[in-house]
């Protein structure tokens, strides 16, 4: 559990530490939804992640095929083996009171978690926020098209945090 490993840093470094999470796909859909679970952390790095994953499996089912049928059934396996159904996998719902300053990086071309998910979470989030949509990057490969981008809006915004 993502809060575990944040409350052990905390005691590690103590509770001033300055502490960011950074996740890419998944990682960044767990990190957006643990953000109302932890406490101190300075800022996030969603690198596409998804908003919701259920549009995430549709877009999926319309590209390769896949009965819809499945849909039911992924849902029970999901209710059974980790307790909450799909629809529950929510991201973009624990942004409403976030006052976590995130910056949400996307590439524009990824066809697996489309762009569309960094700026609808962009847009749900109240606090301080910075979105990036890397040109001809596909998913999980903004860092890799174009790393000078990629590191220069993160020192920026990191800069912006500490003004």
């Amino acid at each position: 559990d993502l809060a575990e490993i944040v409350h052990f840093f905390q005691e590690k470094l103590g509770r001033n530490a300055e502490i960011g999470l950074h996740g890419e796909s998944l990682g960044a859909a767990t990190t957006i939804a643990s953000l109302k679970d932890v406490q101190n952390v300075s800022f996030a790095v969603a690198d596409c992640g998804f908003s919701d994953i259920e549009n995430v499996l549709e877009e999926i089912w319309r590209y390769s095929h896949i009965p819809t049928a499945i849909g039911p059934v992924m849902n029970q396996y999901a209710k059974l083996h980790f307790g909450i159904p799909i629809s529950a996998m929510r991201p973009i719902d624990s942004l409403a009171k976030n006052q976590v300053p995130i910056l949400f990086i996307h590439g524009e071309d990824d066809q697996y978690i489309l762009p569309a998910n960094s700026e609808r979470m962009y847009e749900a989030t109240k606090g301080k926020r910075d979105l990036l949509l890397v040109p001809k990057a596909g998913h999980a490969e903004s860092v890799f098209v174009n790393k000078s981008l990629y590191t220069e809006k993160l020192k920026d915004f990191l800069s912006s945090l500490a003004s």
